[in-house]
């Protein structure tokens, strides 16, 4: 229930998540990176940014394609609008990104 619960706040309060659908730029950092299809698995000091978006965590896998994360472990997600913590995150913003350094 708290992960769901979690999933709404930060849908809503994601800048990710706006009427304009503008894809954004991405940024990506963890201690290591597997990169599988279009996958990209994430471990240790997970940290993935866009403008007004901020998301850490102990692991995550970003999916390329669309840009889904699923987060695990001392999820953390900073938005201009708040703040979201919990153990478990999947979310999916409304429009994938456009580039990923």
């Amino acid at each position: 229930m708290r992960i769901l619960a979690l999933c709404v706040a930060l849908t809503a309060c994601s800048p990710l998540f706006s009427q304009e659908r503008q894809p954004q730029e991405v940024k990506i950092s963890a201690n290591a990176q597997v990169v599988e299809g279009s996958m990209l698995h994430l471990n240790g000091n997970v940290e993935i940014t866009a403008t007004g978006f901020l998301l850490q965590a102990d692991e995550a896998t970003y999916h390329t394609d669309t840009g889904e994360i699923e987060a695990h472990g001392n999820v953390r997600m900073k938005t201009d609008k708040g703040e979201a913590r919990g153990n478990d995150v999947r979310w999916k913003p409304a429009t994938p990104p456009n580039r990923i350094p």
